[in-house]
């Protein structure tokens, strides 16, 4: 469970998850990313690995920035 209090305590926070799910302390955090990933729940395989290949762009991507 994500609480004010661990999210106090780390230094980057990524979400997968619909906006409206998350708590509102969340959302004003510097240290809280949103990924804007689509759900793949009841979809083809082929939409699994395009959603896997774009996460697997955003973790990349986020590696870069943090050095």
């Amino acid at each position: 469970q994500l609480t004010k209090d661990l999210i106090d305590k780390v230094d980057k926070i990524v979400v997968l998850t619909k906006k409206e799910d998350l708590p509102k302390y969340v959302l004003n955090k510097k240290n809280f990313v949103y990924w804007d990933v689509e759900d793949t729940l009841n979809t083809s395989y082929y939409f699994h690995i395009k959603i896997r290949d774009k996460i697997k762009n955003l973790v990349e991507n986020l590696e870069e920035k943090l050095g």
